[in-house]
């Protein structure tokens, strides 16, 4: 069976200087993912694993937030990521 994904991005970049020594950067992605007949592996006794395909399709978006400030050789890094997956075939949708 054939595997299909679907997929878009956004990503945004930004750099500027605070002092003569201090600089900043930031990056900000958005993405949505978004993947039909896609494999599970599902649990069929104690010992044995089967793969099979989801019978809906697994759709994934998020945003992540990546900040970067640099002095001299020192480097601090601050991160967010916000992932929102759904697997539509489980009861409540989680």
């Amino acid at each position: 069976m054939q595997k299909d994904l679907m997929a878009q991005t956004l990503d945004v970049n930004y750099k500027s200087s605070l002092t003569d020594h201090i600089f900043f950067s930031i990056n900000q992605l958005f993405y949505l993912t978004e993947i039909s007949n896609a494999l599970l592996l599902e649990n069929i006794s104690p010992t044995e694993y089967i793969f099979s395909n989801a019978p809906e399709n697994i759709r994934s978006l998020g945003s992540e937030t990546n900040v970067k400030f640099t002095y001299k050789d020192l480097r601090w890094f601050i991160n967010y990521a916000l992932i929102d997956t759904r697997l539509k075939y489980l009861e409540g949708n989680p």
